[in-house]
């Protein structure tokens, strides 16, 4: 099941996240949930806090999301329910939040990239491919660069 997997590996994902602060990942698109009774969530977010939810093809009243980067989350309100959701991955294919303080992941998947059957395969290659050695923002750590610059010019060196 899918909520088991992403409990074994959501630490994992963090650190492959792009980040809720990238909002162009999140907006303008269809974010699909099915949930364990079968019913289809939607979400788009929109510019400006405004939240367009659905639910099994109906749309929600009086829905809003708003960035709260202090604790690096989304306030989501769906009619007169708000929820505090934790970021756990991000990348334009799937989004995973953590409702705060509990263990109740909520997978999202990017209907226009990623195939709902495709999701569990895509997390494993997600988590086995991205190097261990490249941090959030993309760079190469100071040390682990610098001695993969010695390797190779030693290597460079025996082979002349």
């Amino acid at each position: 099941m899918i909520q088991d997997l992403v409990k074994d590996i959501h630490s994992t994902l963090k650190n492959y996240s792009v980040g809720l602060n990238k909002q162009n990942y999140l907006l303008e698109k269809a974010w699909t949930l099915v949930d364990g009774n079968l019913n289809v969530h939607r979400l788009i977010f929109k510019k400006k806090g405004v939240l367009r939810a659905f639910k099994n093809g109906n749309l929600e009243d009086n829905c809003t999301w708003d960035y709260e980067q202090s604790i690096n989350s989304l306030i989501i309100r769906i009619g007169n329910d708000a929820v505090v959701l934790n970021e756990i991955f991000l990348d334009g294919k799937v989004l995973i939040l953590r409702q705060d303080n509990t263990n109740a992941f909520l997978v999202f998947i990017n209907n226009e990239l990623l195939e709902g059957d495709q999701l569990e395969k895509y997390l494993m290659d997600v988590q086995s491919t991205v190097p261990k050695g490249i941090m959030e923002d993309g760079t190469i750590p100071l040390m682990i660069g610098f001695c993969t610059i010695i390797i190779l010019i030693s290597l460079i060196q025996c082979s002349t």
